[in-house]
Formats: structure tokens, sequence, C-alpha cells
């Protein structure tokens, strides 16, 4: 599927074949989406209004995330898009010269009301991040790294399956993220 983005355009997403779920676009610009707390197993909405819907997490995705997952937009009678504030923060992950992996660790960074602040260039609220001292907002928040459709995909299948989130990058980039209090 092939679309432009507008800000507050809802689209369905095919997580396999007998699941979907609905992604908005944020502001244009920012390139990330909304995701919901709410799966179907057939392409059948109506009505819904996504402000009263838990939203999971938004995210930056790249082009393929629409191209490969999305199904079909949907219409504005059949969904209508989440008034939610713009999630403002997000976790710049550190680069890890040096090792096999590129990042370890990140800083806190305040993108703006409506992610008008490019990640990197943000100021940060909190400079390094740690386990022990701030595990509760690296779970909280999400990585400003771009995802791509393998990776959304598993991701939201295993929140639909499991009953909760489960970010392999971060738990790579926050080794032990996962392990004290939490399952996968």
């Amino acid at each position: 599927m092939r679309a432009f983005w507008q800000e507050n355009a809802v689209f369905i997403l095919k997580l396999r074949d007998d699941l979907f779920t609905v992604a908005q676009m944020m502001p244009k610009g920012t390139a990330r989406i909304r995701l919901y707390n709410i799966f179907k197993n057939e392409d059948i909405w109506r009505p819904l209004d996504l402000s009263f819907i838990e939203p999971l997490f938004t995210v930056p995705i790249g082009n393929v995330v629409i191209q490969k997952l999305g199904v079909r937009r949907a219409k504005p009678d059949e969904i209508k898009p989440g008034t939610q504030p713009y999630e403002r923060y997000v976790i710049f992950a550190k680069a890890n010269y040096g090792s096999n992996f590129p990042w370890k660790g990140g800083k806190l960074v305040d993108t703006g009301d409506n992610g008008e602040v490019e990640s990197w260039q943000a100021p940060a609220v909190i400079e390094d991040l740690t386990l022990d001292q701030h595990r509760d907002l690296i779970l909280k928040y999400q990585l400003s790294n771009i995802l791509g459709d393998n990776h959304l995909s598993e991701r939201l299948v295993h929140i639909y399956e499991k009953g909760f989130d489960f970010d392999p990058l971060k738990d790579q980039i926050f080794p032990g993220l996962y392990e004290a209090g939490s399952e996968k």
C-alpha cells in the first residue's frame, strides 16, 4: 500500500492473516505513528473513536511499515482519530563505539509539543538513563530509532498474545531491562 503522510490519517495494519490493528499518523514531518490497544481478527471496525482506546505507543517508522503492513486507509465515518496529546519525550540511544552492537544506554529527550525538534537535537531531560534509577522511564518511553515492518509487527503480535510490550531493541540497548520483575 502506498500512502502520503497526512496528520491524523488512520490506517489498518495487517499483522498476520487473522490479526489487524490501527495506526494513526502523527504531525507531518515527524514520521511517527501512534498504535492503539485494539486488535481484531477481521478488518471490521465500525464505528470506532480512537480517543477512547488506550494508546500503546508512538514510534517513528520507515515507509516500509505502511507499504508492507498497511491494508487500507480508514474512512472518516469508520474510525475517528484519537485526540490524545503527542508524546514529546523519547529515548535517544547513545553510540557504543568499539562493540558489535551500535548503541548502549541513552538519554531522555524532549522533542516538543508536536515533535518539532529532531531527537538528536532535542534537549536532554535526563542525560544518562540507568536501569537502577530509571527503569520505569525506560519502559514507558519509546526509542527514537525508526522501526521497520518486521520489528513493529512482531512487537504488536507479542502485545496481543502475551498482554505486555516487549521491545527487543530496547532490551539490547539497556541489557537486563526485562529481567527484574518483568517477563518476556
